[in-house]
This record gives C-alpha cells, sequence and structure tokens, in this order.
C-alpha cells in the first residue's frame, strides 16, 4: 500500500517508473523464497513441534518486518539502503510461509473432524481480514499526514507496529500447546 514511497525512498531516480518496478520486484522476490519458507518450517514444525515453528515463524517475520522501519533511505546510504531493504523483505517472506501453511496445519490437527474444513478456512479469512485492515490503516494516514510526513517519517508507522503486534502473537503461541495429534505422534516417533 505504500510502493510509491517506498519506491522514491528506496529507489529514486529520473525514471520514476524504473523505481516503482525495481520496488515491485523487491516484494515479489519475497514470494519466490516462500516455497523454501514452507519446506523449512514444516520441517521444524513435524520435528520440534507447530507451537514452536509458528513461535519462531512470527518472531522471525516481526523482526524483519520491524527493522525495514528503521533502514536508512537511498539519500541516507546510497546503494546499501535497497540491499537492506531486499534482505529483510526476503526474510520477511522466508518466515511468512511458516505462518500460512504452519497456521493451517495447527488449526487442522486442534479442528474436530466435522469442523476441519472450517478451521482451516480461518486463516485465508484471517490473512483477507489483515489485507483490509492494513489498506484501512495507510488510507487513514493517507488521510491524516502530509506528502512531505508520509516520506520522511510516516512511512516507518506500519513497519513499527509489527514489533508489538508480534511480540503479542508470539506470546500467545508460546502459551499454546502443540495439539494432541502432534503430541501423540511426536510421543510414537520418540519410543
Amino acid at each position: 500500500y505504500m510502493v510509491t514511497i517506498l519506491a522514491v525512498i528506496f529507489f529514486p531516480g529520473e525514471d520514476h517508473i524504473t523505481g516503482l518496478i525495481a520496488a515491485y520486484a523487491v516484494f515479489a522476490l519475497s514470494f519466490f523464497i516462500r516455497p523454501f519458507g514452507g519446506i523449512f518450517w514444516g520441517w521444524l514444525g513435524d520435528r520440534k513441534g507447530r507451537r514452536k515453528a509458528l513461535s519462531y515463524s512470527i518472531i522471525t517475520m516481526s523482526v524483519a518486518t520491524t527493522l525495514i522501519a528503521f533502514l536508512p533511505t537511498y539519500k541516507e546510504a546510497g546503494f546499501i539502503s535497497p540491499l537492506l531493504l531486499i534482505l529483510a523483505r526476503t526474510v520477511q517472506g522466508f518466515s511468512a510461509s511458516g505462518e500460512y501453511a504452519g497456521g493451517a496445519v495447527f488449526l487442522y490437527e486442534y479442528a474436530p473432524d466435522n469442523r476441519k474444513g472450517f478451521y482451516t478456512s480461518l486463516i485465508p479469512a484471517s490473512t483477507a481480514t489483515g489485507l483490509l485492515f492494513g489498506s484501512l490503516f495507510v488510507a487513514g494516514m493517507y488521510l491524516a499526514l502530509s506528502t512531505e510526513e508520509l516520506y520522511s517519517w510516516g512511512w516507518r508507522i506500519p513497519f513499527i507496529l509489527a514489533a508489538p503486534s508480534g511480540f503479542i502473537g508470539w506470546y500467545i503461541r508460546t502459551k499454546v500447546n502443540d495439539s494432541p495429534s502432534f503430541r501423540k505422534s511426536a510421543h510414537s516417533v520418540k519410543e
């Protein structure tokens, strides 16, 4: 929702379209890394438990997202700035794949047999809800802040908000037990 601002901040130049394409490419990169993240987080969830995998993935994603808020701009650090953005987005995408698939497996394992479809449908529904709230929040920022404020510091606000929301999610996940079916399968593997 802020890619036009990020294009100017991280990929400035005479041609605004080239900067916009570069910014979209960075965001696309995070989707290309997701299959590798899915394999890793799935492996970790199978070995150490869904709870641990989900706890690690949310904290990793939250840290990467929050770090974007503190990146220097191209004007401040030159070419290092977009490289750091690429690194943060790569880590963010890698961990996001653990959130989606791991969350679906976690809910599936907890769901009663006659409600598994409904429970797992909560994952895409919550994703869509998050996108809706994110877009409304940014729309509110566009209304409340001037163009100068958005480009100088306002763009950092949504990324900073990843810290408290990620911490809350991590805390909740550390207090939830793994599903009975996972505990049973983990116990039988140990024997």
